[in-house]
């Protein structure tokens, strides 16, 4: 009886075992897990290492080995100077044009095992005589930034004749976006890293489920960001640009292309009926000739006949990264790019207009915005989506900034400080002062020693007319960092409207001393002095802010007020219609300037008298 029970029990297990065997088969046959690429710097078998260059952040190691690389976080090798590529000298050989192909993990190529049918390899091997060098200088997740970087920091060194950046769209992306960080959660047992690594179906249902925690991994790296800044490939283009003339080797854009299921695509264009691509737009007006790969697959494709889609006959599923097929397309098509190089005349192309530049500048953040609304939140890591939300915040469009960081929190709301942050800040500007405060609440409960966030819980409260609530947040804002000085004038305004005249007027000094241009902090403190009867320091106050910011109608009023306060109604007047001449609108400065004008005939008539 207990033999039949363990066999009963061996064959459930037994079951359940070759069960989900069959359905890790079958999610990785359909590619239903979210492609995994991680950069651990932290983890010994990684190919990656921490770099001490800021906009890179992070790059590969230089001779590193592992004969078990699983392709999704790893691959087998690099060579001595840190590229997946075959060992190259410094030296160029004699009668041997260099090429390097920049680029993230689409050059990469980590899910091709064989180096040799890597693009690159392939594109070698395309001139039989070895008139070519082709040197993979692809690393995950890089944007153009970075890539132009690692040509700075690297591959000049290898004296190219030609350099191709092969440009994936999410290159628009101002931050390297494989930088996270899988260590980052204590709480994950090593077995659970583990099959999320490995386990297409673990991953497949972690991700929707939010299983611990996995769905947004909150790990800012906020060093390499602002080293990045703004449009990195505006800046890329223009360091490429620079370091093509100083060094003498030809640049080009290669513009990768969306493999989808049942069409290939160029993306995104300038809009309209002009179905130029931003990316051309920019290198272009840079003198960057641009070439499109999309061509290629589609006539590769069509010569085929075949009933599978571009995206499983040239990339691993996803859609982007090349398989060995789609690297040998590649391969072909880059050949026709190095063809056309050959032979500067043929690669010219007309340069935009500034106006068409100006206007590719302009929908570059829609570009990611779009990307975002396209894709799925948890693919996107806490700073990409806390910086676009903020971004939409400032031009005006508050509640889709709301509705995506409600969005993130919704998938996980486990140590999103920024997050909560960002949402706060829409909500202040959509005058949601309330609900901003719970989130500033959210932000400060994992960082509680943030003085900007303590900051602005106060101008909400302020805003709420909460004024003396707002003065203690105001006061912790300065405890943890006394050199902000719009918190020093802010407090100053709070303490102004509780008619706390002597610490409003101490602190408006204060913001002055670390801004010595902040013109209202100069005519509040002029405000609160002639408050206090001190009227000689006030007018000075209200002089120097006048100069400092001529056309500031705000400060005008508030001298001229101080002015017919004190009966000097033809000074008032004066500044007065400076105000109005700034501000035309400005009904408070027009009623004061009516009673001005009125004091002077009245003074006037006295005077006749």
């Amino acid at each position: 009886m207990r033999c039949t029970f363990i066999k009963r029990i061996g064959l459930a297990v037994l079951t359940l075992v070759v069960g989900l065997l069959l359905t890790e088969g079958a999610v990785r046959l359909l590619k239903l897990a979210p492609a995994l690429r991680i950069v651990d710097t932290s983890d010994p078998d990684s190919p990656y290492k921490r770099s001490d260059n800021p906009i890179l952040g992070y790059e590969h190691k230089a001779n590193y080995r592992n004969p078990n690389a699983d392709l999704v976080t790893s691959f087998p090798r690099t060579n001595a100077h840190g590229q997946r590529d075959v060992e190259r000298s410094l030296e160029k050989p004699d009668g041997v044009r260099r090429v390097i192909l920049l680029g993230d993990s689409v050059v990469e190529s980590m899910e091709v095992r064989d180096i040799e049918q890597v693009m690159h390899r392939q594109l070698e091997r395309l001139y039989p005589d070895s008139s070519v060098e082709v040197l993979n200088f692809g690393v995950n997740g890089y944007c153009t930034l970075a890539e132009i970087e690692l040509l700075r920091t690297k591959g000049l060194a290898f004296r190219p004749d030609v350099v191709i950046v092969l440009f994936v769209r999410n290159d628009f992306f101002n931050l390297n976006t494989a930088m996270h960080a899988f260590a980052s959660r204590p709480h994950r047992s090593a077995a659970v890293k583990g099959l999320f690594k490995r386990s297409h179906l673990f991953r497949a249902i972690c991700i929707p489920l939010n299983l611990f925690g996995f769905a947004a991994d909150a790990n800012s790296h906020q060093w390499n960001t602002d080293a990045i800044g703004t449009n990195n490939v505006v800046a890329g283009l223009t360091k490429l640009k620079a370091l093509a003339a100083e060094n003498g080797f030809l640049p080009a854009i290669a513009i990768w292309p969306t493999l989808e299921e049942s069409q290939i695509l160029d993306s995104p264009t300038v809009g309209g009926s002009d179905q130029a691509l931003i990316i051309e737009r920019l290198a272009t007006f840079h003198g960057i000739p641009t070439f499109r790969l999309s061509d290629h697959f589609a006539q590769d494709h069509a010569a085929r006949g075949a009933s599978v889609g571009p995206r499983d006959t040239y990339t691993n599923g996803d859609g982007m990264h090349a398989n060995e097929e789609g690297s040998r397309v590649a391969a072909s098509a880059l050949k026709a790019v190095l063809d056309v190089m050959a032979d500067p005349s043929r690669a010219a192309q007309p340069r935009p207009s500034a106006a068409d530049y100006a206007h590719a500048l302009s929908i570059i953040r829609d570009t990611e915005e779009e990307w975002v609304r396209t894709s799925k939140v948890h693919t996107l890591r806490v700073d990409e989506v806390a910086s676009l939300a903020d971004n939409m915040a400032e031009r005006g469009r508050l509640e889709d900034a709301i509705e995506l960081c409600r969005k993130a929190l919704a998938i996980d709301g486990e140590n999103s400080p920024a997050i909560h942050e960002s949402l706060a800040d829409a909500l202040q500007f959509a005058g949601r002062f309330e609900e901003a405060i719970s989130h500033y609440r959210e932000t400060l409960r994992s960082v509680p020693n943030r003085a900007e966030t303590q900051h602005k819980w106060g101008l909400a409260l302020d805003r709420l007319g909460r004024h003396q609530f707002a003065v203690d947040h105001y006061q912790l804002a300065l405890l943890l960092d006394p050199s902000l000085a719009d918190a020093h004038y802010d407090l100053g305004n709070a303490l102004l409207k509780l008619t706390r005249h002597e610490e409003a007027a101490t602190n408006y000094q204060r913001a002055t001393q670390l801004k010595p241009d902040f013109a209202d902090a100069h005519i509040n403190r002029g405000i609160a002095l002639y408050n206090l009867g001190r009227v000689d320091e006030a007018f000075a106050c209200g002089k120097e802010a006048a100069r400092l910011a001529p056309a500031h109608a705000n400060v005008r009023f508030n001298l001229a007020m101080m002015y017919l306060d004190s009966g000097q109604a033809g000074a008032a007047v004066e500044h007065f219609e400076q105000a109005l001449k700034h501000k035309p609108d400005y009904t408070q400065a027009r009623e004061g300037l009516q009673a001005a004008r009125a004091m002077m005939r009245a003074d006037s008539e006295r005077g006749e008298d």
